[in-house]
């Protein structure tokens, strides 16, 4: 993984920077912007409110809500994303904001998608420590219902947004995918020492 976070920069600067270290393995590509719901309504015709039955229909099994839409998106959004260009996803639901800020109900993340390939994920960082941990809590009894083993929590960013974190942004970008794409490797394991 290439991580790193920055302050005083907005989304537009962050995510260009971003995208023009994706550019140094793939060389320049031209990007789109879609939001969560836009991709799922171009691809599937539905968006992230359609109810658990539309859902349990279109991926012809139970499941929750999370599940099922992660499943839709796997199997029939990612591989029409990054086609000929950068795409990249963002507004997604309160539901997967993960470690960012919420901003007018949506989730102030984004990932960079190339030939169906999710590249990174970068997040407008949540720095209030309660609430981080009240997420955290509440994925684990998440879990917990669903019979999985809890995530223990990490001490040490709990104390880090204790202290105080600057307002920031962060992105993990995955290495072995940027090397796999641009020796136009067929998998990863070609491409793993």
């Amino acid at each position: 993984m290439i991580e790193w976070y920055r302050i005083e920069v907005n989304f537009e600067e962050f995510l260009e920077e971003s995208l023009a270290l994706c550019s140094l393995f793939l060389g320049p590509q031209n990007h789109e912007i879609l939001t969560y719901d836009e991709a799922l309504k171009k691809y599937l015709g539905i968006d992230a409110k359609a109810s658990l039955t539309t859902l349990s229909t279109l991926a012809e099994r139970e499941g929750t809500r999370e599940e099922l839409l992660n499943m839709l998106w796997g199997c029939h959004v990612e591989p029409h994303l990054g086609q000929g260009l950068y795409s990249v996803i963002t507004a997604y639901p309160e539901e997967q904001a993960a470690l960012s800020q919420i901003k007018n109900g949506y989730a102030e993340r984004f990932e960079i998608y190339f030939k169906g390939m999710e590249l990174g994920n970068g997040y407008h960082e949540l720095t209030h420590p309660i609430e981080q941990k009240e997420r955290l809590d509440r994925a684990n009894e998440e879990r917990a219902a669903l019979g999985k083993e809890p995530l223990p929590l990490d001490p040490h960013l709990l104390q880090a947004l204790e202290k105080g974190l600057p307002d920031c942004y962060g992105i993990a970008v995955g290495f072995d995918r940027l090397l796999m794409l641009h020796l136009e490797a067929s998998s990863l394991q070609e491409i793993l020492p």
